[in-house]
């Protein structure tokens, strides 16, 4: 049975990568197809792990696609090296080598445009983290009225008791508040630096493999020359917060998932059409 061509990005023609580089599931090894000036990087895969019943069972099973998912960043990110890339959301795949060739030929133009246009730009990831238990306790500390009622507790230990659960229930509903506050005051900081913004939904701790309460998840397009006073303002938001019980993080540069342009006439193949990041076009037309 005929191999399907797994397509991982596009990026410029010419672009220098390993050559020994593995493709999916080590399938062979890592390809380019070149149209003018641009490039399709992919490689060749069992026609059956991408198609049929089995197939859609294999690709809501976090076991098989989570490896997958790994090695296509990974291979996206390699090409990052050498050039701009317009990632292609895993799972993309053509019938033949002529399909994607195909695909290249009438989009190459549109392709190229965005290369251009994302060369001298990041994406770049930004979290809040809130730790629920050190928020409470500055509440507490820092609000005149909530140390004023831990001041006045009862000595008696079930009065006491009592008291203090309400006070904890109330600084905890403060905390929250000010968290929501916190939060938009931190974006809009952000947001002066970047060319954009994207809010995202804020991963459970399964996710993120933190005990910390996750209050923003963004994705974020910089002037390349923009990054250094990007992460220095997260250094910054983290200083200024720490007692407050917040953590800010920022990572990348990865590919622009988030930001990549949408390819219009794009043909049906195998299993689906080609799907481009996000599908939110940055790109003047």
């Amino acid at each position: 049975m005929t191999d399907l061509v797994y397509l991982y990005c596009l990026a410029r023609a010419g672009t220098k990568m390993d050559p020994n580089l593995e493709g999916m599931g080590g399938h062979g090894t890592v390809a380019s197809l070149e149209a003018g000036e641009v490039a399709a990087v992919y490689s060749l895969v069992p026609f059956d792990e991408f198609t049929g019943a089995d197939a859609e069972t294999r690709l809501t099973d976090p076991a098989w696609i989570v490896p997958r998912a790994c090695e296509h960043e990974q291979v996206t990110e390699e090409v990052m090296k050498g050039s701009p890339v317009l990632p292609v959301r895993f799972g993309t795949v053509f019938a033949s080598p002529d399909a994607l060739a195909e695909f290249l030929a009438a989009n190459a133009a549109g392709i190229a445009r965005f290369l251009v246009y994302i060369s001298d730009k990041e994406e770049w990831s930004v979290k809040l983290f809130m730790d629920a238990e050190a928020a409470v306790a500055w509440r507490v500390a820092s609000d005149p009225l909530l140390a004023g009622k831990r001041a006045r507790m009862s000595d008696s230990p079930g009065i006491r008791y009592l008291q203090e659960k309400q006070l904890n229930t109330e600084a905890r509903r403060q905390a929250k508040h000010h968290g929501v506050a916190l939060t938009e005051t931190i974006q809009t900081q952000l947001q002066e630096l970047c060319l954009d913004f994207l809010s995202l939904k804020p991963q459970d701790t399964r996710i993120s493999g933190r005990t910390e309460e996750m209050i923003l998840n963004g994705a974020v397009l910089l002037y390349r020359d923009h990054v250094s006073a990007f992460r220095n303002r997260i250094e910054e938001i983290g200083k200024r917060y720490v007692e407050q019980g917040l953590t800010a993080e920022a990572a990348g540069p990865w590919p622009p998932y988030h930001f990549c342009a949408t390819i219009e006439n794009v043909p049906h193949h195998s299993r689906s059409q080609v799907q481009l990041g996000n599908e939110k076009s940055s790109v003047p037309q």
